[in-house]
């Protein structure tokens, strides 16, 4: 682009000169400022990707997620799985932890009622079918639909996104409805989710029944 000002471009236009020609010279400078942007550009060394240039650093309050060794279900439903601890902040910028798996574990938390902060953590040590966050589907006649916990994980994996303030924890397995001896019954793909973002302060549970052929 030229290094003249706009003003000496303004006294060189003269009143004969016509809307039209200004422009132009305007576009062509516009032109010259591109080019030398994507010169720029191309200047940069070769070892960075696009998705390094993209990525965002973490901060302080950045979600964190790390292995917490092996739970077995205190039912015995459930076979022994590998877990991870992911932990953000709430809205109080309280941390919380959920201890997650093919299903959640544990959840850790805290809460102020205006007086004090109340700690809780909720676990698989309870009455009844411990843990949260699997899937059941039974029908009225029988029960032989089997607690989700009970089919072993085909897949389980986390993301936590660039820049750490938001996860997801993703279990696909296949459940076993209405399930009957010689392994007939209906088997159904399943996928749970579970989203966290740093400022929220409970996850989303979101389930997907693969219902197609």
């Amino acid at each position: 682009m030229s290094s003249a000002p706009f003003h000496t471009l303004d006294n060189e236009l003269a009143p004969s000169r016509t809307r039209r020609a200004f422009l132009k010279a305007v576009s062509a400078g516009a032109i010259g400022v591109l080019c030398s942007l994507f010169s720029e550009s191309s200047a940069q060394p070769a070892s960075l990707d696009a998705e390094q240039r993209l990525a965002l650093p973490p901060s302080a309050n950045s979600i964190s997620s790390v292995a917490g060794g092996n739970r077995a279900d205190p039912e015995g439903v459930a076979p022994t799985q590998s877990v991870q601890l992911i932990t953000w902040n709430d809205s109080r910028n309280a941390a919380r932890t959920m201890t997650l798996g093919a299903y959640l574990y544990q959840y850790d938390f805290s809460f102020a009622d205006g007086q004090q902060v109340t700690s809780r953590s909720v676990n698989d040590d309870a009455y009844g079918h411990e843990g949260f966050g699997y899937v059941v589907s039974h029908n009225t006649q029988t029960g032989n639909s089997p607690l989700g916990k009970a089919n072993a994980p085909s897949k389980v994996e986390q993301t936590v996104f660039s820049g750490g303030h938001h996860a997801i924890h993703r279990v696909e397995f296949v459940y076993d409805r209405d399930k009957e001896g010689d392994g007939f019954g209906i088997k159904i793909p399943v996928v749970i989710e579970w989203f966290v973002a740093t400022g929220r302060d409970h996850p989303v549970w979101a389930v997907t029944w693969k219902m197609g052929a």
